[in-house]
C-alpha cells in the first residue's frame, strides 16, 4: 500500500504504521472517495474499516481514519453492537 500524496479532497496528513496501513487525519472538504483513491484502495475498504456503524458521508475534519484492507470481521452497515 502506498500514499500517493495530497490530492484534492484528500490533502490531510498521513502517518504510515507499517507496510499496509496508514493513519489519515481528515481535513476540511475531504471525501472518503478521494481518500481511498489517494491510497489506491477501494472506497468500500475504507468504509468497512472506519464506518461499520455510521454514515461515511459524515466524515469530519479531525477524524482519524485507518487506511488499510479490511479484516474478515469488518462488515458494512448497521450491525449488532452499534
Amino acid at each position: 500500500m502506498e500514499d500517493t500524496g495530497p490530492a484534492p479532497y484528500a490533502d490531510g496528513p498521513a502517518e504510515p504504521l507499517n507496510d499496509y496501513e496508514f493513519l489519515y487525519t481528515v481535513t476540511e472538504n475531504d471525501t472518503v472517495l478521494a481518500i481511498a483513491s489517494r491510497f489506491r484502495v477501494q472506497t468500500m475498504d475504507v468504509v468497512r474499516v472506519n464506518f461499520p456503524c455510521r454514515d461515511p458521508m459524515n466524515v469530519q475534519p479531525g477524524d482519524v481514519l485507518h487506511v488499510r484492507w479490511p479484516q474478515p470481521y469488518e462488515v458494512v452497515g448497521i450491525g449488532e453492537g452499534c
